[in-house]
C-alpha cells in the first residue's frame, strides 16, 4: 500500500511511518522531552527499530537516523499499537491541527 505524504510524495506505509517516527523524535528532542513513548501501527517498523536492519535495506538510512536519537541522553520506548487504538490519536491530531492557529509556543 502506498500513501501520498506532503513533502515525501509517494512512498510505502513503513517509509511514511519511519518518517513520522524520525520527525517525532526530532521535535521531542528539540523540546527537551526527557522520556518519550512512540506508538507505531506498523509491526515491521517496530521490528526495525527494536532489532535493527541490514545496511542494504532501502529503509536503513532512515532507521539509522532514528537510532541516532535512541543513543542520546533520554529515555525512548517504541511500542506497537493497533490501528483501532490509533483512531483516537488520529482524531485528536486532526482536532489539534484545526486549533493550531490558536496555539502559541514560548521558551521558558
Amino acid at each position: 500500500m502506498y500513501f501520498s505524504i506532503n513533502n515525501i510524495k509517494i512512498c510505502s506505509a513503513p517509509l511514511a511511518e519511519l518518517w513520522g517516527v524520525y520527525y517525532g523524535l526530532l521535535m521531542a528532542w528539540e523540546r527537551r522531552v526527557p522520556r518519550l513513548i512512540i506508538e507505531v501501527e506498523s509491526e515491521i517498523v517496530v521490528k526495525i527499530l527494536h532489532s535493527g536492519i541490514s545496511d542494504s535495506h532501502p529503509l536503513s538510512f532512515l532507521a539509522r537516523l532514528c537510532y541516532g536519537f535512541f543513543s542520546r541522553d533520554w529515555i525512548v520506548r517504541v511500542m506497537h499499537t493497533y490501528r483501532e487504538a490509533d483512531r483516537v490519536a488520529d482524531g485528536l491530531a486532526s482536532l489539534t491541527f484545526s486549533w493550531f492557529s490558536l496555539l502559541h509556543f514560548t521558551a521558558c
